[in-house]
């Protein structure tokens, strides 16, 4: 009878239980109380440390209408060099307009605004980092490219033409920072 218990045992995979000393079930057990601990302890420091990192990916949120190809091509852009993208309500849209004052003639097909910064227009990524590395933004409200320039960020075109970045000052005033020449996607 013993044998075929051992048998059907090994058949489903188990093995006959052993003795064991009361040393070697104390060995186990301590052994399972670290290995239990250890695991609780790497679950909490790595939350801890999750939380207290700062974020590295930015959020932009961007305020457009939804059928908008070339604001999505924009996001997508954004995503692909380090930001986080979300869309606004297009309702709220002129209220981001009117709060960082942003005259009618510098207007590109979006808006958007990342940690208090405003972006008109399809800015380069990298322009945007640029200023947001700044302490305090450097005095900058907003980076903006008017209109809808060929060759701009997320823009498909067959050709490109060249496109100014202007800076837009806590007082309010424009500045060209930079001139594009060429396709930046």
């Amino acid at each position: 009878m013993k044998t075929r218990s051992f048998a059907l045992l090994r058949l489903l995979g188990r093995r006959e239980r052993t003795h064991l000393s009361r040393r070697q079930r104390e060995r186990r057990r301590t052994n399972r109380r670290f290995i239990t601990v250890a695991v609780l302890a790497f679950a909490v420091a790595t939350g801890v440390v999750a939380y207290l990192a700062p974020d590295r990916y930015p959020i932009v949120t961007v305020y457009m209408q939804p059928d908008c190809m070339s604001c999505r091509g924009w996001m997508r852009y954004l995503e692909s060099r380090g930001f986080r993208t979300q869309i606004g309500a297009e309702s709220e849209w002129p209220a981001i307009r009117a709060r960082f004052r942003l005259p009618p003639r510098f207007r590109g097909l979006h808006t958007a605004v990342v940690d208090g910064l405003l972006i008109e227009g399809h800015v380069p990524a990298a322009e945007i980092h640029a200023v947001l590395a700044k302490p305090h933004h450097a005095h900058i409200r907003g980076l903006v490219v008017p209109g809808l320039p060929n060759g701009a960020p997320g823009l498909p075109a067959m050709s490109t033409e060249p496109y100014v970045v202007y800076a837009m000052q806590d007082s309010g005033l424009m500045r060209p920072i930079s001139t594009h020449e060429h396709d930046m996607q």
